[in-house]
């Protein structure tokens, strides 16, 4: 199973996805433990404070459009971020594009969005997902002279 980048937090998958899993196994007369599952998380990785922090605010936009979408809201429900769903939606319906990414508040942005050096988010997502997670996908960055940070992060969640 890949999961979608909304449905990634570990308590998540430990609350909704894990539990639907097995027993859809169950159902089936299937072990769970036959089961991969991959994860994409939303992340931000950068060298330094400028740069991390522009990304950080794109992806608080990218947050604000798939949150926008009903079927995503079950994360936002989770964490008692229910209300934010149908605010994004409404300002989607009313063609309000720039004002999304202002319901997305620091707290939520930092609850689906890991961040940080490289080497700190790589710690952070081994952290996060270590025993859960057979596969995780982590975000290239566009600029290839951050390839050794990139190369060094994955070493972290290798080890």
């Amino acid at each position: 199973l890949v999961t979608h980048p909304t449905n990634t937090h570990p308590r998540y998958l430990r609350e909704v996805i894990l539990p639907r899993l097995a027993e859809g196994a169950a159902r089936q007369e299937r072990h769970i433990d036959n089961l991969r599952l991959s994860i994409a998380p939303i992340c931000v990785a950068a060298r330094d404070r400028k740069t991390l922090t522009r990304r950080r605010e794109d992806k608080r936009r990218s947050l604000a459009f798939l949150f926008s979408t009903p079927a995503y809201w079950p994360s936002l429900e989770l964490f008692g971020w229910g209300d934010r769903g149908p605010l994004l939606r409404e300002r989607t319906r009313q063609n309000r594009w720039q004002d999304l990414a202002e319901i997305v508040d620091d707290a939520m942005l930092d609850t689906f969005v890991p961040s940080g050096s490289y080497a700190d988010v790589a710690s952070h997502l081994r952290e996060l997902y270590e025993g859960i997670a057979d596969t995780l996908v982590f975000p290239m960055p566009d600029d290839p002279s951050e390839d050794a940070d990139v190369a060094q992060a994955l070493e972290t969640l290798r080890a």
